[in-house]
């Protein structure tokens, strides 16, 4: 967005362009549901079937070797964490944190400690087939494919045009009443 500011908007006011807002990135607008990223996965959700619909702004993988998996799982919110299905440390590390969904690998099923938890902080776990790695590379086609038709997403990028926008100009070049 500042970039834009500073280098792009005098640009195209040389050129006689008159900007009528620049509108900062939001992860919200790209962001997936729950029950998107279990259909292409071809997942299955083991808790939290009715939170289907939360939104995923961002991935982790929750992989060996963490230390301190709760300070690493705490730098993303509204995230879906890949971590393999007989993890059950790293998993309740990552439902410790602001997390939207749990992406468990290789078929297994969480134990009951673990399915208790996400319950009790509504976190979706869904159960995938595939390994980490290709889970974690089937899911960067998802983000690609993401679409605004979600409430949320739509009030927030209403929202958005509202303050960086100057909607007035638009309907008036469109011929709109404001």
């Amino acid at each position: 967005g500042s970039d834009a500011c500073m280098r792009l908007l005098p640009e195209m006011k040389e050129e006689g362009l008159n900007a009528l807002g620049v509108i900062p990135e939001n992860r919200n607008v790209i962001a997936v549901s729950a029950k998107e990223i279990a259909s292409h996965l071809n997942g299955r959700f083991i808790v939290g079937e009715t939170l289907a619909d939360k939104l995923i702004e961002s991935l982790m993988v929750g992989g060996l070797g963490l230390d301190n998996g709760v300070d690493y799982f705490s730098q993303k919110e509204n995230k879906a964490v890949v971590i393999r299905g007989d993890r059950p440390d790293i998993q309740m590390a990552a439902l410790q944190t602001q997390t939207s969904c749990l992406i468990l690998t290789q078929g297994i099923e969480p134990i009951e400690y673990v399915k208790y938890e996400a319950e009790e902080e509504e976190i979706p776990i869904i159960v995938v087939q595939t390994d980490t790695v290709t889970t974690m590379e089937s899911l960067n086609s998802v983000l690609n494919n993401a679409t605004i038709s979600h409430p949320e997403k739509l009030q927030n990028l209403a929202g958005l045009l509202r303050e960086n926008v100057d909607l007035e100009a638009v309907y008036s070049k469109l011929g709109l009443p404001t």
